[in-house]
């Protein structure tokens, strides 16, 4: 045997035994410990699959599926697996499950491959002199995935009756405005006293400066004040919320009413005042005094931008589903385009632009623009607002 067969072997041995020893903690009751490391266990599963010992990947596949059965980048590695040992219908309804759920453009474009689906229908993209009255020019804004772009920008379409194309090149991100853990630590700066005596030997003790004292200054400051005089509980909740923002991919945010500057700029240079152009971007969005937002709007020239970082299952602790993602963003994109046309809010709360207090009533919207909006959209269009299914757009 070659070192580097030794090598792989070795490491494969390793890889099991670390899998087999979360799948222990799973069967000693430590269900939600064991599902954190789930990887581990799916990555011995696709080693086994390697090396062709398909008979063990398949049932290491499965005990991992039931610690975490919504990791959706990991059923083609099983559906692969269900192949080699002759399970090529149950392969098939795992792929497409993938498929059809995946928020993930990377999954979702895999598992299209895997069953060898043709590509969903795109956008056109925006050329000005094919823009002939009212038309919608989609903006990448980042990275939002892209399947979600031509999917809402075809239901925009359809329910607005207006042409809607997209930007060929994306428009670049520039750097966050400000993230979470500033915020959270200037809220603890505000309560700490800085002129106290005794809280300046504390902190020197602990090696802490208190002349223009950084984010990370204010916290292990706070810290260390609740470790010494504060509950056990209290500092692990401390600790607890400082790690959560630690790992949080959605720690900074960005300012909308920036962004909308820049996106207004680009709209003046194209010089068209029948082109809304509606930026979506998938990075979270702040604008004033807010937290966040979802999406904002000015004009002219006729620009939004939408967020769907907050509308994508992992943001919310959510399983995976791509239509409720779709659906949620389209609500959004609709109630901006129709603000920009100068279409009032409605009273309907089930209309697409009615404002909602929170998510769920977001979701308990339809797609369904109400008769208010119809007619006020109809005024502004010249045209009827055609009247559409609730679902499949």
């Amino acid at each position: 045997m070659s070192l580097v067969a030794e090598e792989r072997k070795a490491s494969t041995e390793t890889l099991l035994q670390d899998a087999e020893a979360i799948l222990k903690m799973a069967r000693s009751g430590d269900n939600i410990q064991a599902a954190h490391q789930s990887g581990i266990v799916f990555r011995a599963a696709g080693r086994l699959h390697e090396e062709g010992d398909n008979e063990r990947s398949l049932k290491m596949y499965e005990e991992a599926l039931r610690l975490s059965p919504w990791t959706l980048e990991h059923y083609l590695g099983y559906a692969d697996t269900l192949v080699a040992v002759g399970q090529t219908d149950k392969a098939a309804r795992w792929a497409r499950s993938a498929w059809q759920r995946a928020e993930d453009m990377e999954v979702k474009e895999k598992a299209r491959v895997w069953l060898k689906e043709a590509e969903p229908e795109k956008l056109p993209f925006f050329k000005i002199e094919a823009s002939q009255g009212k038309t919608v020019c989609i903006i990448p804004l980042g990275n939002p995935p892209t399947w979600l772009l031509n999917r809402c920008g075809r239901g925009l379409q359809n329910t607005l009756g207006l042409p809607v194309m997209i930007l060929e090149e994306k428009m670049a991100l520039p750097k966050a405005h400000r993230s979470a853990f500033h915020r959270w630590a200037m809220s603890l700066r505000k309560d700490v006293k800085w002129d106290d005596p005794q809280l300046r030997q504390f902190a020197k003790a602990k090696g802490i400066r208190t002349y223009e004292p950084t984010d990370l200054d204010v916290v292990n400051l706070v810290e260390a004040i609740i470790r010494e005089t504060r509950s056990a509980e209290e500092l692990e909740n401390f600790r607890r919320n400082r790690r959560q923002l630690a790992e949080s991919k959605y720690d900074e945010q960005w300012d909308a009413g920036i962004l909308l500057d820049t996106i207004a700029g680009h709209a003046r240079q194209m010089k068209s005042d029948q082109v809304i152009w509606l930026a979506v971007t998938h990075v979270d969005l702040y604008i004033g005094d807010s937290n966040y937002c979802f999406g904002a709007s000015v004009g002219p020239p006729l620009c939004a931008v939408n967020s769907c970082a907050r509308f994508v299952a992992e943001f919310q602790g959510e399983p995976p589903d791509a239509n409720r993602l779709s659906d949620r963003l389209l609500k959004q994109m609709l109630s901006s385009v129709g603000t920009l046309l100068g279409a009032a809010r409605p009273i309907d709360p089930s209309c697409p632009r009615s404002y909602p207090q929170s998510l769920a009533e977001h979701d308990a919207k339809t797609l369904n623009l109400c008769g208010d909006c119809r007619a006020s959209l109809r005024q502004h269009l010249g045209h009827e607002v055609p009247s559409l299914p609730e679902k499949n757009l």
